[in-house]
């Protein structure tokens, strides 16, 4: 495709030929047709091959298993771990940094296994009358049980509204469902 510049420079070439009643076998016309692009078509360059995708660093790391059956051996040994793990009441994030691994593929393993890790409850509200405890995951699900919406504040872990103890933390309930603190 030409430019605009060689359009131009075309069309005055063409111009001197016809003024000056050049025949039209004359080599001036070929160059003349294609600077306005009507001439000679120029070959198209061949397309590039695709290049195939290049494995990225994660898959070549030092310590990675590199075939199917140290794959195996390696979730095998993590399947070992995860029980002991859920009991403490670590998150998929928590094992996946002791593991040293994504936490995709602590949720993969957790799914084959059956397997999935304590729900944390972040609220917990006391009666200190009846010695009552209840666990609430979220703040709108506090305000929507208790009604006690202008008396949260930021920043306080321990907050008394009535006969009620509000404390904001991290808590989450084992499998002998006995309530405990998570660890940070």
């Amino acid at each position: 495709m030409p430019t605009k510049n060689e359009k131009r420079q075309g069309q005055k070439l063409i111009d001197y030929l016809l003024d000056n009643d050049v025949p039209q076998s004359d080599p001036a016309w070929t160059q003349a047709r294609i600077l306005m692009g009507i001439g000679e078509e120029q070959p198209k360059a061949e397309p590039k091959p695709k290049r195939r995708p290049v494995a990225t660093k994660y898959h070549n790391a030092p310590g990675r298993p590199a075939n199917l059956s140290a794959k195996k051996r390696e979730m095998a040994r993590r399947k070992q771990l995860y029980p002991e793990m859920i009991d403490r009441g670590l998150r998929n994030v928590d094992m996946a940094m002791e593991l040293g691994i994504s936490r995709s593929v602590v949720s993969h393993d957790l799914a084959l296994l059956g397997l999935h890790a304590h729900q944390r409850m972040y609220w917990r509200v006391t009666n200190v009358d009846t010695g009552k405890v209840t666990y609430y995951t979220s703040i709108d699900m506090l305000n929507a049980a208790m009604r006690v919406r202008p008396e949260l504040k930021a920043g306080h872990s321990v907050i008394l509204v009535g006969p009620w103890t509000i404390e904001h933390g991290c808590w989450y309930q084992d499998s002998k469902s006995v309530w405990r603190e998570a660890e940070s």
